[in-house]
Parts: C-alpha cells; structure tokens; sequence
C-alpha cells in the first residue's frame, strides 16, 4: 500500500515498506532517520528536506545532520557510559523542546541513534520513524573509501570486520526500536531505493503528507533525481532553496567553495566507479583552472598549485577511461600527467600529490601500452 493505494507489482519493484500503527499526518510530528553511518541515512535526510521537512537549521552540507543531534562526533563508545549518556540525552532533550516549541513538523537524521532513541521517545510529538538499511559488507568498504589517500594501503582485514561488527550492531538496535515501539514507520532498501527512486520518491511523500501537494509530481521527481549512489548522496545547495538534485549539483561548478572541495569531490566519484561523472566533473575543473575563472572564481590559485591539482585530475581521468574502455584516451591522459610533471621539476617544485602519483601512473601507463601496442612492442 503507497498512501492508502495499491501499487501494481509492489511486492516485486518496492523500494520498501510501512509498518507500525497508521500514519498520523495531522501536526504536529516528528521524523527520525535510522541505520548506520555510510549506510544512505543522509540520502533520507535529503529527501525529507526536498518534501519540506525541516531538519535543522545547522545542517551539516555533506551528510545532512543537524549538528545539535551528532555532538557525539559518531563515538558511540560514549553511549556505553551511563554518565556520558545521560550527559547526551540531557542536552538532546533541550533540544527537541526548542525544536517543539518552534516547528510544528521537524526532524533529524543520526545513523547512531538507534543507540539512544528509546530514551528519548517520550519527548517527541507523534513521531515517525524511518530505517534504511545496506548491505552490511557494502557498509564497510565505504568506510574504506573514506579514508585518508595515505591510510588506503594500510588496511588489514580487521578494518573490515571491525565496521561489519558495529554495523551488525547498530541496525540490530534499530530493528528492535522501530518493531517494539509500534510506532509509524518506513523501512528501505538502499539498494532498492537506487534502482527504484521513483517508488522511494513516492513513499517518502505518503510517509510525510506531501504526496497530497499540488506540487506532489515536481517533488517526485525532484527527489528521484536526487538519490544517487555514494558520492555527494547528501549535498544539497542553500541558494537554490534545496530543490536541486545532487546528481546536477556535482557537476556544477558554482556548488564547490574551493578547487580542493571541487578535487575531493572528483577524487571520490572515480573510488565509488561513478566514471562518467569523474569525467564531467574533472573536465569542468580544468577548464575553469585554465582560463575560465569567470565561470568559477573560487578556483583562482597560483600557477603551481593548479599544476599540481591537474597531476590528480589527470590520474583520475586516466583511471575513469581505463574502466570504461577506453584505453587510447586513458594513455592521452597518462601523457599529460608526465607533461604536468616535467613542468614542476622544471620549476623546482616539489609536489606531494603529483610526487605520490607518478609510481602509480607508470604502472598504469605500462598496461595501457602493452594493451594498446603489445608486450613485445612496448620492450622494444
């Protein structure tokens, strides 16, 4: 059931499910989001923000977090406290009262809040709750990605059973709080929801009233643009009034405060084989660097920074044609790599980031040419 109305196919296409009690859509209400930390509780938090719920007016940009709901910093050692905890819940319940008190429809998103949410039931109005949930060992390689370029090369298997552990964990407590409490609730499919946003886009407007709006079809589709794997999942620009979705966002250039964010950005798109999007993304930044300043000011940086800056957007395009097979291209991009190179070293500048690359570029470049000319010609 959508909304009170029979979906054709539901059980083969749905993104998910309600349970609980009939959803009590009159004000006031409060919306929680749960599961765990990379595991699509910001691309949730987005698409509440899209249907109008409001989420915090200290929103944290990447993820969607009202920062008053994560002053544990995601230690949820904390919570195995009782002095930390009772700490934690007493300044969370100054904060729903404020939020109480100032918005009739409101909400947050914790991916650790399953941890703490049953302490903390009795303060909120009619509240409604919303649990996504990923494939666990897909959780813990995303943890991977989010390390630091320098700590990729250190991970033992235990980096990968620790997250499995505490993911197990966390959606273990978030299960039994959305089936004890009786309350409204959704339960998603993060993989569901990216190969079926259109139905995520519709359960999130029944779920919070908004399919009723005259608007309700715009919003649809607004928040089915919005969900998109991994990369920028939570982005949402303040001057576009958060309607814009993120997949056109990341590859405006406008949405980055600086050339190293817009880098960043490209750097995880190529680690999470968003390709295409690396690509764009990659060629708008160079562009910009090389005379297009006008389009984005912020990027405005010596002459030598960008050179290094482009050593990393080269590597990255190298990559992206690599695994999209396209190794002619892949090679042209290797070749700008070592011309960016030879610039600094004639120069006399050292840069770390073209520095730590030029191994990784040669052996790139060594299997590009033995696929493109052969073993025998490249030895020659």
């Amino acid at each position: 059931m959508l909304g009170g109305v029979q979906v054709a196919g539901e059980r083969i296409n749905s993104c998910g499910f309600f349970v609980g009690k009939t959803a009590q859509l009159g004000s006031p209400r409060t919306y929680v989001v749960l599961g765990v930390p990379r595991g699509g509780t910001s691309m949730c938090a987005g698409a509440l923000r899209l249907a109008g719920i409001h989420m915090g007016a200290e929103i944290t940009v990447n993820t969607n977090e009202d920062r008053d709901f994560v002053a544990h910093g995601g230690d949820i050692a904390l919570f195995d406290h009782p002095e930390g905890q009772e700490k934690y819940v007493a300044q969370l319940r100054e904060v729903i009262a404020t939020r109480n008190g100032s918005h009739e429809v409101w909400g947050w998103k914790d991916p650790v809040s399953a941890l703490y949410l049953d302490r903390i039931l009795g303060d909120l109005r009619n509240p409604h709750l919303i649990l996504i949930m990923r494939d666990s060992a897909a959780v813990a390689m995303r943890e991977w990605v989010a390390l630091p370029q320098s700590h990729l090369g250190d991970v033992s298997p235990n980096f990968y059973f620790d997250h499995l552990e505490r993911t197990v964990h966390l959606y273990s407590r978030a299960i039994e709080t959305v089936r004890s409490s009786g309350l409204p609730g959704l339960v998603l499919s993060y993989e569901r929801c990216l190969r079926q946003p259109g139905d995520f886009a519709r359960r999130i407007l029944a779920f919070t009233g908004a399919a009723e709006r005259p608007d309700a079809d715009d919003l649809a589709a607004r928040i089915a643009g919005y969900v998109t794997p991994d990369a920028v999942t939570g982005r949402l620009t303040p001057t576009q009034n958060n309607e814009i979705p993120a997949r056109s966002l990341r590859n405006d250039l406008s949405f980055y405060g600086s050339l190293d964010d817009a880098y960043r950005a490209c750097a995880t798109l190529v680690n999470t084989r968003e390709y295409s999007d690396a690509l764009t993304l990659s060629s708008s930044i160079l562009a910009a660097g090389m005379g297009g300043q006008r389009v984005a000011p912020q990027f405005v940086v010596p002459a030598q920074r960008f050179a290094g800056i482009e050593g990393g957007l080269r590597f990255i395009r190298a990559v992206a044609f690599t695994n999209t097979g396209e190794p002619v291209r892949a090679l042209n991009e290797v070749l700008h790599f070592n011309t960016t190179r030879a610039f600094l070293a004639k120069n006399g500048i050292a840069d770390p980031m073209v520095e730590n690359l030029c191994e990784p570029v040669e052996r790139l470049q060594q299997t590009l040419e033995t696929t493109l000319f052969g073993a025998k010609a490249v030895a020659s």
